[in-house]
């Protein structure tokens, strides 16, 4: 059995290289050695990063300014956490797939969807792309803006892919679920179909019908339940590279939004220095969408099912068929609406839209506290 099946080959590298998939990508017992060095390369390079730049501070004598300390600090404790959490996390994560991949929807098809088209790479690449050419004007080395702003970005970048992937496993689950029930509900009775036959045998035929179609809706309820329970687990692995990673951003893009709000007010126009702040902010609040987008697209589709079963009890209740296994409908609807999925990142906050327009918020009013300060 495959694990990741939806995701390029060319991604599946990439995970491996940056140390964020550490197991291998079928359900077979193998060695974990190999997996896990194939890492070394990229974290012995910000190694060496890490001491260059350190090492250039120190004939400085001291930071130029306590921006640049803060970021240095900042990325240290950002590469050591993620380092130690892809270690241990790698088998959890690995035992989570091969749980969600034995969970097989019957009654529907699969959903196929394109292995090689990814709009979020795509999108990154657009971006990095744009950046590329502003590197030679930063005040900076070409190693220093690696370490201190791109190679963050893009190992928070490719977590963001890889979590995503996992969670599209669970996506196209949901999905499945819904779209069974959403055949439910605009299902013809045996009524309508042959209106002919006698009664008598037709309501024998729709008794078993229905005895049939409420054993399926039940089963669904309970692959629901079992893959919100999985999801949570999943995401749990991810809360604390994710929230070590928010704040990162946060003093990111609170730093850039003022560099810029300062250059403005100052009256000191660069349209140089303009592009690079303005196309380096546009690859952090890409990485933001991108994260809440992974999250609350799952969350959205894994909550709709308690409104279609309560659309298919409405259904019964429209044409006076209820009886005691209809009521039993009702009970499905209760468990799923009190079962709703919520992303958390430890409980702290939620990963959704509210969470996006919050941290806006919070960004503007630090922005603007900075102005009237005049820092």
């Amino acid at each position: 059995m495959s694990l990741l099946e939806n995701t390029p080959t060319y991604l599946k590298y990439t995970y491996k290289l940056l140390g964020i998939v550490q197991f291998s990508y079928n359900s077979l017992p193998s060695s974990n050695i190999i997996h896990r060095l194939c890492c070394l390369p990229f974290y012995l390079y910000i190694v060496y990063l890490i001491v260059l730049y350190n090492v250039a501070i120190l004939k400085k004598g001291s930071v130029d300014g306590l921006i640049d300390r803060i970021v240095n600090y900042n990325n240290i404790l950002f590469f050591g956490i993620y380092f130690f959490c892809c270690i241990r996390r790698c088998n959890k994560l690995k035992f989570l797939l091969i749980r969600v991949k034995k969970i097989e929807i019957p009654f529907v098809s699969p959903i196929l969807s394109p292995k090689w088209l990814k709009w979020n790479v795509i999108s990154l690449l657009v971006v990095f792309l744009v950046n590329t050419p502003f590197i030679p004007f930063m005040l900076n080395t070409p190693q220093s803006v690696i370490y201190l702003y791109y190679a963050p970005v893009f190992l928070a970048s490719f977590e963001i892919f890889f979590l995503n992937d996992l969670l599209d496993t669970f996506f196209q689950k949901f999905k499945l679920i819904n779209q069974q029930l959403h055949r439910e509900i605009f299902s013809v009775s045996l009524f309508e179909l042959f209106p002919l036959t006698k009664i008598e045998k037709i309501n024998a035929l729709e008794a078993e019908e229905t005895k049939f179609r409420m054993e399926q809706i039940q089963s669904l309820s309970h692959y629901h339940y079992d893959l919100v329970k999985l999801s949570q687990k999943m995401a749990k692995h991810f809360e604390i590279t994710l929230i070590t990673a928010l704040i990162l951003w946060f003093e990111t893009v609170i730093e850039t939004a003022y560099y810029i709000v300062y250059m403005i007010l100052h009256g000191k126009p660069n349209l140089v220095i303009y592009g690079v702040n303005f196309a380096y902010i546009s690859v952090e609040f890409w990485w933001f969408f991108c994260l809440i987008w992974s999250f609350s697209r799952v969350a959205d589709e894994a909550n709709k099912t308690g409104t279609f079963v309560h659309d298919v009890w409405n259904k019964y209740a429209v044409a006076g068929r209820t009886d005691k296994r209809i009521r039993y409908l009702q009970l499905f609807s209760v468990r799923l609406l009190n079962t709703r999925l919520q992303f958390t990142a430890m409980d702290f906050f939620n990963f959704d839209w509210t969470f996006g327009h919050m941290v806006i918020a919070a960004v503007t009013t630090y922005v603007v506290i900075l102005v009237q300060f005049r820092f």
